[in-house]
């Protein structure tokens, strides 16, 4: 957002939300399943946001085909109302990064957050069975990402720490959007160093929930397919290193 920050007055710990995705499986039957390992108090948090049981089954639909979810449908949760995880943001602050790598490091990131998101991981998964039409015939699938907790084995990261390019260099909003453009432009700027190509919108989840971000972010941006230069892969004070993440 043309050198924007995350949070307003540079919060370090303000951003995007990080969720423990899994799999639901629609058996035939009903399946005994254990109760929820384990089990915190998230208030009203979980919720449909509108839609039914079966969009949200089929939305991101790994297993199956149809309008609707059918027997043996396997399908990924990954929800806004759900297991997005929008209590505790996934990295720590600079500071705290480097009093970690110091002594015992864990990547830079909140293993607190880490805990809460499995926990809402596991809390959305029997909310969303006890307020489904099928009840008791959908069920968790474990075999599907191979972990002993049925979640994946990293959590779905929407950001990451950000790098500015050589040269300064940082991608705008400016740049990717514009639709429909009065140019006549199909595509976003043509960067002459274009490695990559990229097609979706500018999408928000905060975390933590409720964390000040400018008004800006959450506008709507008519987003165009676009280009991701080399230049934003860099670091302007790294040799040698190319980045990645979102």
């Amino acid at each position: 957002y043309g050198r924007d920050i995350s949070g307003l007055g540079g919060n370090e710990t303000c951003g995007q939300s990080a969720t423990y995705g899994f799999s639901e499986r629609l058996n035939a039957d009903p399946q005994p399943e254990p109760p929820n390992p384990r089990p915190r108090d998230f208030g009203s948090f979980f919720n449909f946001q509108g839609y039914t049981w079966d969009k949200i089954f089929t939305y991101r639909r790994l297993v199956g085909g149809g309008t609707n979810p059918t027997t043996g449908d396997l399908t990924l949760q990954n929800w806004s109302g759900g297991n997005d995880n929008a209590f505790a943001y996934l990295f720590l602050d600079k500071q705290t990064a480097a009093a970690q790598a110091a002594s015992d490091w864990r990547g830079g990131v909140s293993v607190d957050a880490l805990a809460t998101g499995e926990a809402l991981a596991y809390g959305w998964h029997y909310y969303y069975k006890a307020h489904a039409d099928p009840g008791d015939r959908l069920t968790l699938d474990r075999a599907t990402w191979g972990t002993a907790t049925g979640l994946v084995k990293v959590p779905y990261i929407r950001d990451t720490r950000r790098s500015v390019g050589l040269g300064g260099f940082v991608m705008r909003v400016a740049d990717i959007s514009g639709w429909p453009d009065p140019a006549g432009n199909m595509t976003g700027l043509a960067y002459p160093d274009r490695v990559a190509l990229g097609c979706y919108d500018v999408d928000t989840h905060p975390s933590p929930k409720g964390c000040p971000m400018p008004g800006h972010i959450g506008q709507y941006y008519p987003i165009l397919p676009f280009f991701v230069p080399l230049r934003a892969l860099t670091n302007a004070r790294v040799g040698n290193l190319l980045v990645a993440g979102k």
